[in-house]
């Protein structure tokens, strides 16, 4: 998983306040108006330290394109890597399933997860169809030239024919 999310107790989305399925530009919005309200610079308290790098580090993950990606498959295959969780298990084992059950819950229905699958399903689907069509274009080419120089034999025989009776 990323370096960058390991030591988070929460998701990105909840640190931003966001959806999963939230655009490029909603989540940019979202953190500039959490990082202002959270910015050290105007509140100086550790909370607001620790806030702000949460939200930094949401953002770190969510901002870019690809790591959002990889970030969206291994919370919906999952993987999901809660230090807090683990340390939970050992101590309290009901937190801990309550944390898995909602961990599970929110990242195995998205309706964002199952156009994944089916994305990548259809892709394996259309490369095996993709896989047949040559054989198919062949099949239709040799046609094509037996059809060909079976016309020509026959009339290349009619003009012979005819090349004899107006030269006789």
């Amino acid at each position: 998983m990323l370096d960058v999310y390991e030591n988070m107790e929460i998701d990105p989305y909840e640190v931003l306040g966001v959806t999963d399925d939230a655009s490029h530009e909603e989540i940019k919005r979202a953190y500039r108006k959490q990082i202002l309200f959270w910015h050290p610079d105007k509140n100086s308290t550790q909370e607001a330290i620790n806030k702000a790098q949460n939200v930094n580090k949401a953002f770190e993950v969510l901002g870019d394109e690809k790591k959002r990606e990889i970030y969206d498959m291994e919370m919906s295959l999952g993987k999901y890597r809660d230090n807090k969780a683990s340390y939970d298990r050992a101590k309290k084992p009901s937190s801990a399933r309550k944390n898995s059950r909602r961990t599970v819950y929110r990242y195995s229905y998205s309706p964002k997860r199952k156009n994944t699958f089916s994305r990548h399903y259809n892709a394996s689907k259309k490369a095996k169809t993709n896989n047949k069509t040559p054989w198919i274009w062949v099949k239709w080419i040799a046609l094509l030239i037996v059809l060909i120089i079976s016309y020509s034999f026959i009339t290349s025989d009619i003009l012979f024919y005819s090349f004899l009776l107006i030269c006789s």
